[in-house]
Order: C-alpha cells, then sequence, then structure tokens
C-alpha cells in the first residue's frame, strides 16, 4: 500500500452514487452489493463505513441526507489522532528499503545464475570430485562416529565406579593411620564420631580391588547426614562433615571441588556402613539408591553371613552379592529410563495428532 498499512486507522470508506433505497437503508446496500473483496476492506479500516447521500434525491434539509453525514461525522471524530507527514514519510523509507532489498536479491540470483552457466563445462569434472569428496567424508565421519562412540564408552566405564582411591586414608582404633591399600578384613577403623566419642566399625568386606575408577559417584554425609555423590559437591555452597583433633564431627563448607583419575581402588564395607576417609565422613556404598539406612538393610544378609564365615574376598571382580545388587539396580535404572522415554514419544505423538 503507497501510504502503509498504518493508514488504514485514519481511513473511512465512503460509498456515493447509491440509489435511493441503498441510501435510505444502509444495510440493504452492505447485504446485497459487497462481495469478499469489498467486505475484507472495509474490515481493514476498522469497519468505518459511510453513504455520501445524492443531493438530487436528497436535499440537503431531508432527514436522510442529515442521518448520513451525521455518520460520516461520527466516524471522523471517533479515531484517535491523524495520519501525518511524518508518518507518510516513514512508509516511503520503508517502501524503497524494501524495494532495494529486491533489487539486491534480484542482482544476486542474476550473477548466481551466470556463475552457474559458466561452470557447466566443469559438471563431468566437478561431478566426479563431488563423488570421490562425498565418498572420503563418509568414511571420516563413521570413523569420528566411532571414535566418539569408543570414548563415550571410556567415559561411562570410568564415572561408573564408586570406590576410593587406594591412597585414601583411614584411623584405626589403635590409633595407627594406613592407606585403605593397607586394610584387611577384620580391621577397626574409625566410621563416625558421636557426642565427642569414637566410634570404630569392623571391616567385613572387600567388595573389590582394581585400577582406572573414578570416586564421583561414591555418597558422602553433608551437614544434615543426608548422602550425595562426590561429584555433586559444590565449592562454597555444600557442607560437609570432617573430624577435628577433638573427636568432634565438624561441618564446613567445601573448598574446591576436583575430578581425579586415580590408577587403583578399592571398595569395602563397614558394619557400620560409615567410614571416616581423609577426615571426611563418607559412606561406603555407592551405585545405589540414596538412602544409607535402606542400604544397611540390604547389606543386612551379607553382615550376618560374614559373623559366620569371615570374608577373604581381595579380588578384582566384584564380590558376587555385591555384583548381584548392582546389576540388579542398574536393570532397574535402565528399565525406568526407557518408561520415560517411551512415555515421552507417546506424549509427543499424542500432541502431534491433536494438533493435526
Amino acid at each position: 500500500m503507497f501510504l502503509g498499512n498504518e493508514s488504514l486507522q485514519y481511513m473511512i470508506s465512503i460509498f456515493s452514487h447509491c440509489n435511493k433505497k441503498q441510501t435510505e437503508n444502509p444495510d440493504h446496500l452492505k447485504n446485497s452489493s459487497w462481495n469478499k473483496t469489498i467486505k475484507a476492506f472495509v474490515n481493514s479500516v476498522g469497519s468505518r463505513w459511510a453513504i455520501s447521500p445524492n443531493p438530487d434525491m436528497f436535499p440537503s434539509d431531508s432527514l436522510v441526507h442529515q442521518q448520513r453525514l451525521k455518520e460520516i461525522h461520527e466516524h471522523i471524530i471517533s479515531m484517535d489522532g491523524i495520519y501525518t507527514t511524518a508518518i507518510l514519510e516513514n512508509v516511503r523509507r520503508e517502501q524503497e528499503k524494501n524495494a532495494r532489498i529486491a533489487r539486491e536479491a534480484e542482482e544476486n540470483l542474476r550473477k548466481e545464475y551466470e556463475e552457474l552457466k559458466r561452470r557447466e563445462g566443469e559438471a563431468i569434472a566437478k561431478a566426479k570430485f563431488e563423488e570421490l569428496k562425498a565418498e572420503d567424508e563418509k568414511k571420516a565421519k563413521e570413523k569420528c562416529e566411532e571414535e566418539i562412540k569408543n570414548l563415550k564408552k571410556q567415559v561411562n566405564e570410568l564415572s561408573s565406579g564408586g570406590c576410593f582411591g587406594l591412597e585414601t586414608q583411614v584411623k584405626l582404633e589403635s590409633g595407627r593411620i594406613i592407606q585403605m591399600s593397607e586394610l584387611q578384613t577384620g580391621d577397626r577403623v574409625l566410621s563416625n564420631i558421636r557426642n565427642g566419642i569414637a566410634e570404630y566399625s569392623d571391616v567385613y568386606l572387600i567388595a573389590h580391588i582394581g585400577q582406572l575408577r573414578l570416586t564421583t559417584t561414591h555418597y558422602v554425609f553433608d551437614e544434615h547426614l543426608s548422602i550425595m555423590f562426590a561429584k555433586d559437591l559444590r565449592s562454597g555452597e555444600t557442607k560437609i562433615l570432617i573430624s577435628d583433633d577433638n573427636n568432634k564431627l565438624v561441618s564446613i563448607f567445601v573448598d574446591d571441588v576436583t575430578i581425579e583419575l586415580h590408577d587403583k581402588y578399592i571398595s569395602f564395607y563397614t558394619r557400620a556402613g560409615s567410614v571416616i576417609a581423609n577426615g571426611v565422613l563418607c559412606s561406603c556404598y555407592d551405585q545405589c539408591p540414596p538412602s544409607q539406612m535402606f542400604m544397611n538393610l540390604v547389606f543386612l544378609p551379607v553382615r550376618w553371613w560374614t559373623y559366620v564365615i569371615p570374608s577373604t574376598h581381595r579380588e578384582e571382580r566384584l564380590y558376587p552379592y555385591v555384583q548381584f545388587l548392582e546389576t540388579v539396580y542398574l536393570s532397574f535404572r535402565n528399565a525406568l529410563k526407557e518408561a520415560n522415554n517411551l512415555l515421552r514419544t507417546r506424549s509427543r505423538l499424542s500432541r502431534s495428532v491433536f494438533c493435526k
């Protein structure tokens, strides 16, 4: 539109040269003579329309003449503001800008067409080149995807372990501080401090010992004695419990969090289900539901069994009962994940069908 779409709010549609019946009854004109185009235009100007009376049919002092002019006057005074030259100038600048963009687009298309024609002579050679290039890219992509897959597998393997590093230190009931690599079944280690009294608990099972594991999924106790993954600790935000020189557990903010790759690890269980490692109160459990009480109940059978027959297990493979628990738990998590994915897929399909 020459005047711009904004001008529509300042327009009134005036119909002239109407016959006597149409002038006397404007609705008759609307119902009998308007087509879709006229209706669309009248709607675009806010349904402001009126009839200009023919003075030959209706003199200026006639009631019909005065009514039609009154309708025009009411439309005029109902409009908010006026269409100014400033608005027109803005519209013209916008139209010129759009015209320039259209010309530039047309010129670019023409250049592309000329360039395409120039290259037609190279079509056969380029087709062969593109074929070889596509084949090489396909091979490179497949190789890259395979490498990414292997890397993801390695990362998953590294992050799945929840054991202690062998150099992590614990305190024995004798007062001696040793590295976890020296632990033996039957050793009594510092496992908690209650009301200033140190509590020691038997190591009844060494689940496995080996190489290349991360400890990010091991549980530690926060200031409220709730357990959380080591990887979820936040510097300056999370408080953990440590033992001080007065045999008391005190809560302190985590100062720094780093992920370290160790070449050896150990997973063991005390009868208390906890241990103070490097001065930090930790759970013996990992890769499990976040409930210390629940896991103590789950390990009750093996605690009873090792009272009768002490464990001598000290191998890289998991202790059979622990392996069974881990398999069940991971299978449950995978099944739950698949169920959630299925529910999300069905939900998306339902929304898609509804939208259609």
